[in-house]
């Protein structure tokens, strides 16, 4: 089996617009070039996709090797939820340790407690 190592991408994009999650490589990668403007072949992102509802997850990356398409649906409970601002692009940086953390459904966003 081989591991994948994120490690060695400089850039993670989380995409939090609604995109068809039936949609392959192909047009994942083009929904990653007019939303974000990533250009996924050049192989130094790795772009996230995110379901309405957070159950499911696709990631796609280009490296020397070929393409790499990877669907994760969480067994309990649902993925974190990103807002952004209205005039603000949808979609939100990661490193890859809270990808990682990400896909295993661990929460990335402190909830601070408000006191009044």
């Amino acid at each position: 089996m081989t591991a994948f190592d994120f490690s060695k991408i400089p850039n993670v994009t989380l995409i939090i617009c609604p995109v068809d999650m039936r949609s392959g490589f192909a047009s994942l990668a083009q929904y990653a070039q007019s939303i974000a403007e990533i250009d996924v072949e050049l192989g130094q992102d790795i772009v996230v996709f995110i379901s309405r509802n957070r159950r499911l997850v696709k990631a796609i990356h280009t490296d020397a090797y070929g393409r790499t398409l990877i669907t994760r649906r969480l067994r309990a409970g649902s993925f974190e939820k990103f807002l952004v601002r209205q005039q603000e692009q949808a979609k939100v940086g990661f490193t890859a340790e809270e990808l990682e953390k990400f896909l295993n459904g661990e929460a990335l966003m402190v909830q601070k407690e408000t006191f009044f």
